[in-house]
């Protein structure tokens, strides 16, 4: 190989990736495709305004871009562990950090509004159309 090369080969492969910003892993996630995945998160920073207004995407912050090729029956176990050993900030799959669940049932009983009566927190409930 000629000197000062490297081979991007390996991106050509599964692999799982991991997003780091000042040598903190931010974000760990898996391809089959992952130069295309990569290439994805490096225009979601680029984008800030589209003709609809602001983009609801959340952009991730990162200078920096490690790649480990895999097989792909192994991507879903190795993405695993790696969430498990960085606790990366931007991930919500397998990141056991704290949770807050909401009964959207019960949520929608008690704040629910009923013409005519009076709710504990809200007061007298109308019906206006």
């Amino acid at each position: 190989m000629e000197v000062g090369f490297h081979s991007l080969g390996v991106a050509l492969r599964s692999a799982v990736y991991m997003l780091v910003y000042k040598g903190k892993v931010m974000y760990v996630g898996q391809s089959t495709q992952p130069l295309v995945r990569v290439y994805s998160h490096i225009r979601s920073k680029k984008m800030k305004q589209t003709t609809f207004g602001p983009r609801m995407l959340r952009t991730i912050p990162f200078d920096d871009i490690w790649l480990r090729p895999c097989a792909v029956s192994e991507l879903n176990e190795v993405e695993k562990g790696l969430i498990l050993k960085y606790r990366p900030q931007f991930n919500t799959k397998h990141n056991d950090g704290p949770q807050v669940r909401i009964d959207l049932k019960e949520l929608v009983r008690t704040l629910a509004p009923t013409r005519g009566k009076f709710h504990p927190t809200i007061g007298h409930i109308e019906r206006r159309i």
